[in-house]
């Protein structure tokens, strides 16, 4: 027996379920109906008491109700959209993506009072939904083991727990990635010209949070009409076309507005030049830390010292510099891909303006789910074990597609810059794949292939020293860009001398930080 059948054999002990269905038939899901809705609502209500109990702890934080840096960006634009402004006339186009300050500006609109709260249960929602389809694709591709243990470590998951209390994109574009990707497997088990349709649309939803799931798209459209090709190359032609008009569908009316109202030809947003040129450049440690304010502020204004001022030729112009960089100095540019690829896997949760892990210091929940002492968790045991399991289930056409989902958009991250927000979306199929590693080891033990297990787990034990490898320190006491924040917080509620004292701070841990001493 080959190495793939034995990989193959264990996991039909120990993983799939009994046997998987042809494409066009279905799976055989096993189990009851109503014993499975019971698990996935099991699985919802206490992925959402986690998460109000998470809320409920942070609204002590002055950055609850006064959030900074990209949230603080978000909530302004919701309310200016809540005045009135719907189509954002006299703004030009979009400079961020506009799904989720639309969203903002809904849920500003019907809880003007309660906004800060609203905005954060509905992400609960999305959240536990989140854990519900994990639960659900679980049962389609596994046994209900494997779903149920994929499902309650996602409702778990602590980076998880803590975006779905920020008011940032990345809860909204895990939901609809994810939401996107079962109507995509349905439709590719089932196939018809309205399933695919649907997937598209969902995709190009998710896109419009964060376009980085649109690389995934054309490559979903090649694997429809590879996989389909047997049911006539024309049918399958149409049905991935179909897939492709639904994320346009999603796309056009955004463009539109940016051309007869924002005056300008950007198809979504016009950020994706700068954020591409933040990542891809020769002083990348640099930009990759700009401080928001004058920092940043040098960094956007390289294009208008050049003497560039619409949207669309600004964004031209950073990705034009990336270019050159990349095209002048490829081996420097190989070195920083990599590099970006080594931080993407790492377990540290990489923060954007902010440390995520001192938030600790307000919540129970995330003190438990969100730590470092040797290891990361839980992405350092996570990354581990799922690149185990994407490693094993590369020859098991039921996994895939998930798989293929996750290398594309893990590149894609790298492609700009990898951070905790940005791999976030990808982390409920990490565990779903991190349980199916840890699933294969156990049917081994079980089927005594001891020699398979030994190989298996020093494959993990090489992955984790790696994920793991010098872990920054876990620093509780926040750093100079917490505490600045937390005194324009403290200022904002008029507690002067709390502000004071945080700002204060700041300066003590970094004396250049220049907007600390100006406050």
């Amino acid at each position: 027996m080959t190495w793939q059948e034995r990989v193959a054999a264990l996991w039909g002990r120990g993983c799939n379920r009994a046997p998987v269905g042809v494409e066009g038939r279905g799976v055989d899901v096993g189990g009851s109906l109503p014993s499975m809705a019971r698990w996935i609502g099991a699985v919802f209500l206490l992925a959402l008491a986690v998460r109000v109990v998470y809320i409920l702890e942070i609204d002590d934080s002055p950055l609850f109700s006064h959030p900074a840096v990209d949230s603080l960006t978000y909530t302004q634009h919701a309310e200016r959209l809540a005045a009135g402004n719907w189509l954002g006339r006299g703004s030009g186009p979009f400079w961020q993506p506009p799904l989720y300050p639309y969203l903002l500006g809904v849920l500003k609109t019907l809880f003007p009072e309660s906004f800060f709260y609203a905005v954060r249960l509905v992400q609960a929602l999305l959240g536990a939904l989140t854990c519900a389809l994990i639960y659900w694709l679980g049962r389609q591709v596994a046994r209900p083991a494997v779903a149920a243990a994929a499902a309650v470590a996602t409702t778990l998951c602590g980076p998880l727990i803590f975006f779905d209390g920020e008011l940032l994109p990345a809860s909204l574009a895990t939901f609809l990635n994810l939401a996107g990707l079962v109507l995509l497997w349905r439709a590719l088990q089932r196939p018809s010209g309205l399933g695919f349709l649907g997937a598209g649309l969902v995709f190009g939803l998710a896109g419009l949070a964060v376009p980085t799931v649109f690389t995934f798209v054309p490559v979903a459209a090649a694997w429809i009409g590879w996989r389909l090709r047997e049911r006539g190359g024309r049918r399958a032609a149409i049905w991935a076309g179909l897939f492709l008009l639904g994320s346009a569908l999603m796309i056009a009316p955004v463009s539109l507005r940016n051309a007869v109202i924002g005056g300008d030809r950007v198809l979504i947003s016009y950020n994706a030049g700068i954020n591409f040129y933040v990542g891809n450049n020769p002083d990348y440690d640099s930009t990759v830390n700009a401080r928001p304010g004058l920092e940043w502020g040098r960094i956007v204004g390289l294009a208008r010292k050049a003497g560039i001022d619409r949207p669309s030729h600004q964004s031209r112009f950073f990705l034009s510099r990336s270019w050159d960089y990349i095209g002048s100095q490829p081996f420097d540019y190989i070195s920083l891909m990599a590099r970006k690829l080594f931080l993407f896997w790492h377990g540290d949760e990489i923060g954007r303006n902010q440390d995520i892990y001192f938030w600790r210091n307000y919540s129970t929940v995330l003190a438990a789910t969100l730590w470092k002492g040797g290891i990361a968790f839980p992405f350092g045991i996570i990354a581990p074990l799922a690149l185990l399991g994407l490693l094993l289930s590369g020859r098991r056409q039921e996994f895939v597609l998930f798989a293929v989902f996750v290398g594309v958009y893990c590149l894609s991250v790298v492609a700009f810059f990898p951070t905790a927000r940005y791999r976030a979306p990808l982390l409920p199929l990490l565990v779903f794949f991190a349980t199916l590693g840890t699933c294969w080891i156990w049917a081994g033990l079980r089927a005594r292939q001891y020699g398979q297990v030994v190989l298996a787990l020093a494959v993990v034990v090489v992955f984790a020293a790696a994920v793991n490898h010098r872990l920054s320190p876990m620093d509780m006491a926040g750093n100079a860009a917490i505490h600045y924040n937390l005194g324009t917080a403290f200022g904002e509620v008029r507690e002067f001398k709390q502000a004071q004292r945080e700002l204060e701070r700041a300066v003590e841990l970094d004396s250049t930080y220049w907007q600390a001493w100006l406050n």
